[in-house]
């Protein structure tokens, strides 16, 4: 019998769509929700997740952004997961306090990861983002894929 996991589609502030498989700890949380409820899908939907913009193959921690869960779906394969930090839809949607969905979503990550992390909450409470952040944030993921490719070489 073939593993499942559960995996989850995003939306990033780019518009950009991405399917991530959760971490061990959410799946684990969401095979207990499951065996619970027939609404297990809408645990996650509309939340706010960090995802990682490139794998996590160095020592280096990639660049962390927060992206939009549009679904919930079951896999039999694993591919690159979400981080553990996440805001329900309730929660976000419920607060006006940007810096309270902050501190539920900056973890231990370095000051540009948090600057990113500040930027993606803005723009998902109010459209705007930063977009010189946004940028660096991309020019920080090539970086990182460079790293990716060098070490492979070594």
């Amino acid at each position: 019998m073939r593993r499942t996991y559960y995996a989850v589609k995003v939306k990033r502030i780019d518009g950009k769509i991405l399917h991530f498989r959760l971490p061990n700890d959410l799946q684990r949380a969401m095979t207990a929700h499951h065996k619970e409820s027939d609404d297990w899908k809408s645990v996650l939907k509309g939340a706010l997740i960090n995802i990682e913009m490139a794998p996590h193959r160095t020592s280096a921690q990639p660049p962390i952004t927060v992206a939009l869960v549009k679904t919930v779906f079951i896999i039999d394969k694993s591919f690159m997961s979400t981080r553990s930090q996440f805001v329900s839809k309730d929660n976000w949607e419920g607060t006006e306090n940007i810096h309270q969905l902050y501190s539920y979503l900056r973890h231990d990550y370095s000051f540009l990861n948090r600057l990113e992390i500040i930027n993606d909450i803005k723009f998902w409470k109010t459209g705007k983002r930063n977009k010189i952040v946004w940028i660096l944030t991309l020019f920080r993921t090539k970086l990182h894929y460079r790293r990716i490719k060098r070490a492979r070489k070594n």
